[in-house]
């Protein structure tokens, strides 16, 4: 397997779905945000620790999609990205529009800290609902 066939794996999945991926989807922890100003986007997977850069259907920031669907080669997704694909199916994903500022901070602390918080005061502030 390679990451040529997380769509594969993704689109054909239906009653094999894991559970997490369902109750992420339930919670809408698959998130867009969007710059105000410069209409760029990213998909980000709030998890309840950390926080995961999504590119849909090629790749997740997490541990899970590193070690097993890149380096073992065990996995052709991680449940994150089933959950992105599920939530962009369904029309599930929560969007969110930010200052082009505040998606650099966030995007920034995803990567480097895999968590933001930038991103979970402005939840907490009701601006994500």
């Amino acid at each position: 397997m390679n990451y040529r066939d997380v769509e594969k794996y993704i689109t054909s999945i239906n009653s094999e779905v894991p559970k997490k991926a369902l109750e992420a989807l339930k919670e809408k922890r698959v998130l867009l945000l969007i710059g105000r100003n410069s209409g760029r986007s990213i998909y980000i997977f709030k998890s309840k620790e950390r926080d995961y850069l999504i590119i849909p259907r090629l790749l997740c920031t997490c541990k899970d999609y590193e070690f097993n669907v890149v380096l073992r080669k065990t996995k052709s997704a991680c449940y994150h990205l089933v959950a992105a694909e599920l939530a962009i199916r369904e029309g599930e994903v929560r969007k969110i529009t930010v200052n082009d500022e505040v998606l650099d901070d966030i995007l920034y602390e995803v990567i480097y800290d895999s968590f933001s918080r930038t991103l979970r005061k402005m939840m907490a502030a009701g601006r994500g609902k």
